[in-house]
């Protein structure tokens, strides 16, 4: 090697270098401004889901004991992590930006293979210092991870030539392969790769077709181990994880509004849970599923939609392609822009209003880039298959911040393309020849900057978060700070007005609390929580007259609620209407047959209206499944003692005492049993021992004050001091 090549070969390094290190200490920055955010240790949604499958990896079981319901391979990333520094979100962090400071010097090295080292220095520094890349790598998130791996793949593809050796194509399938079982809709690269080896290279078709199956078979050896395990665990061919159903119609349904990661309508753990899934497709399909029937359920539904609905289908995907191609970057359960209050980086690096700085400019620039490269279809088509397979991720799911990433990288690169064509040709005094293209940035400037997202949102989301983790805290006076903060931007958030009645509730200050339930309930009638908490604050301020009401519309939206029943038969029982709480105890039994307080309620409401013997198979049942609890022989004996079975009932008021020697009305009972029967000097020792334990208990029924009297207890011992 000559002097000018090792030159430039050092030259080319220290870029490369210099890439990586940028990279590298603004992600260590940002890191440590991150984990003072409360954000970063008060997960939700999916890191929450991660922190806790990692923690069980690390602490349990390495073996999963059944088959994969999402991808395993980042939740064993961070749990080895966790094993090592004790659950060290902070350690996952730093390992997770070396992954990220990697991703972007393997963007300069792919930008360089195709194109000049001004451009690949560029498309390197700002992957570098691209805001969401450096915010989802501080996070738990399997993306930075993903595309990695996925990168790799590229990097591998591109330096392959007519004449390269299989192993750079089973490499490639390799780390394919582990993309896919971090992100399992990654898989989609590793098809159209095949596309590029069609027409890239003039060899004969065979050749083309062996060298593809190499690459698939890299994919395989790493992907065949998943679906052997979910074929030994569940029976069911399932490749990597049963999941692909479900988040396939998350995107794909008629109320899907393109970037919402999960069912609207439904309990976002349907996402992560397949208990939750499973139960779900279960009650709409009205049978019983396997795990692979689970996720064809879901495919099948998403299917349904496209093909019955082909217009809202439409619809959908237009919103989607909107999205993706928007500036705005959007993270359904979290905000990067909100957490620019946390973070000098992020705040210097992310806009967040008339400018979405910086893929509201990228974006643009990027496809006068793929314009003006047009000819050299042929070279570039490996990137082409890159960015067509990972913009389809958001394309079939939903667009967010995670699914949209991967496809950024190579976005960037031809940004960056963008960038220097367009101040060649300036140079070269080529004006006229960038009209079109100019003409198209400035289209896709104005889209890529158009406010599809409704940032105001997201703000009030994010102070919900904020005070719920100020509630959780037991900070009342933080979290009503930052409900006021979100009901200023969005005064109509019924969560938001749910939270600020929380906090007024605790601080007893219920008049208020009752304002923002009904406020919240206004907005959204079938919102359970505010609810719940209404009845609990009308309970509270002992607004009796209001409670009917409050019971019977909380059943009106949830029929089979426990709290709404049990109080709803607790009221009629009160007000002597045992007949409608007898109802409403059974509704209770038939929804949780095996309830105790629902069993107890009931045999309690059928002695009161008469049907003694349904009580007492109710109430013997409970003696037999709690037979040392005195509140069910109590009652029982009361029973027996209505249908004239008095030493049975003898026997039951005697157990009341063998576990509670106390109780004033297992002694009553008893003595009632005795005066009854002639035997006074034990009814009398009832008596007095009724008086022993509770002086005050003569200020029950006038009948009971007769008893005593008549065995001549000293009226003194029955008066009350005034």
């Amino acid at each position: 090697m000559d002097k000018q090549s090792k030159d430039e070969a050092q030259f080319n390094h220290r870029n490369l270098a210099i890439v990586v290190a940028v990279a590298l200490i603004v992600r260590l920055v940002y890191l440590i401004e991150a984990s003072a955010s409360p954000f970063f240790e008060n997960l939700v949604a999916d890191p929450r889901f991660y922190d806790l499958w990692s923690k069980s990896i690390a602490r349990e079981s390495f073996f999963p004991d059944f088959a994969l319901f999402r991808a395993p391979l980042y939740a064993y990333f961070v749990g080895i992590f966790y094993a090592v520094s004790g659950n060290s979100k902070f350690v996952v962090g730093i390992v997770q930006a070396v992954v990220g400071s990697f991703s972007c010097g393997l963007t300069f090295l792919i930008a360089r293979r195709f194109f000049s080292e001004k451009i690949a220095v560029t498309s390197g520094l700002i992957a570098a210092l691209y805001g969401v890349f450096i915010y989802l790598g501080a996070g738990l998130f399997p993306s930075t991870l993903a595309t990695f791996f996925l990168l790799l793949s590229l990097f591998y593809l591109a330096r392959i030539d007519k004449d390269s050796p299989l192993k750079q194509y089973l490499f490639a399938g390799l780390f394919a392969g582990l993309a896919a079982i971090t992100m399992p809709f990654l898989i989609i690269f590793g098809i159209l790769v095949f596309v590029w080896i069609l027409y890239r290279f003039r060899v004969s078709l065979m050749t083309k077709l062996s060298r593809w199956g190499v690459l698939l078979a890299g994919m395989s050896i790493i992907i065949a181990p998943l679906t052997f395990h979910n074929l030994s665990k569940s029976g069911n061919f399932i490749l990597i994880s049963s999941n692909i159903g479900i988040e396939l119609f998350a995107g794909n349904n008629a109320a899907s509004d393109g970037k919402t990661p999960y069912l609207v309508g439904q309990n976002p753990e349907t996402m992560r849970n397949f208990v939750a899934a499973k139960n779900l497709a279960e009650s709409l399909k009205k049978e019983e599923l396997s795990a692979r029937g689970v996720c064809t359920f879901y495919l099948d539904q998403s299917l349904t939609f496209l093909t019955r609905e082909p217009g809202k289908a439409l619809g959908n995907f237009t919103r989607k392609v909107s999205l993706l191609l928007n500036g705005h970057e959007i993270h359904s359960d979290g905000s990067v822009y909100f957490d620019r209050r946390f973070s000098t980086v992020l705040s210097v690096l992310v806009w967040d209003r008339s400018l979405s700085f910086p893929m509201g400019f990228l974006i643009p620039l990027s496809v006068v880039g793929l314009l003006l490269t047009i000819v050299a279809w042929r070279r570039l088509m490996l990137l082409y298959a890159f960015l067509v397979s990972t913009a389809l991720v958001p394309f079939l799911l939903y667009v967010n911040i995670e699914t949209r990433s991967p496809m950024l990288y190579v976005v960037i690169i031809f940004a960056s393309v963008g960038i220097f064509e367009i101040i060649n040709r300036v140079k070269a005094g080529e004006i006229r020849r960038l009209t079109i293209p100019i003409l198209i940035f400035a289209a896709f400037l104005f889209m890529s900057n158009y406010d599809f997202v409704n940032l105001d949102e997201d703000y009030a989301t994010q102070h919900l978060r904020l005070g719920t983790i100020a509630w959780n805290a037991g900070d009342t006076d933080r979290a009503e700070r930052a409900y006021l903060d979100g009901l200023e931007i969005n005064a109509d958030s019924p969560t938001l007005l749910n939270g600020l009645g929380n906090v007024y509730s605790k601080q007893e200050v219920y008049q208020e609390a009752e304002k923002k339930y009904r406020r919240a309930l206004s907005v959204r009638p079938d919102f359970y929580d505010a609810r719940r908490n209404l009845i609990l604050t009308l309970e509270k301020l002992q607004k009796d007259e209001l409670l009917y009401d409050a019971y019977a519309e909380f059943l009106t939206y949830f029929p089979n609620s426990e709290f709404g029943l049990v109080r709803m038969a607790e009221h009629h029982l009160e007000r002597g209407h045992n007949d409608s709480a007898a109802v409403y105890y059974e509704r209770w039994v038939a929804i949780s047959p095996d309830n105790p307080d629902a069993l107890f309620g009931l045999a309690h409401a059928y002695s009161k209206i008469g049907k003694v013997a349904e009580s007492r198979e109710l109430y013997e049942a409970l003696t037999q499944k709690y037979p040392e609890e005195p509140t069910v022989h109590l009652n029982l004996g009361i029973v027996y003692m209505q249908l004239g079975y008095d030493n049975l009932a003898e026997e039951e008021f005697q157990t009341v005492l063998y576990y509670d020697s106390s109780s004033t009305y297992a002694l009553y009972n008893l003595g009632r049993m005795f005066e009854t029967r002639g035997d006074s000097a034990l009814a009398q020792n009832m008596f007095v021992k009724i008086l022993t334990v509770d002086p005050d208990f003569y200020e029950n029924p006038e009948e009971i004050l007769d008893s005593l009297l008549k065995y001549a207890i000293p009226a003194d011992s029955l008066m009350k001091e005034e």
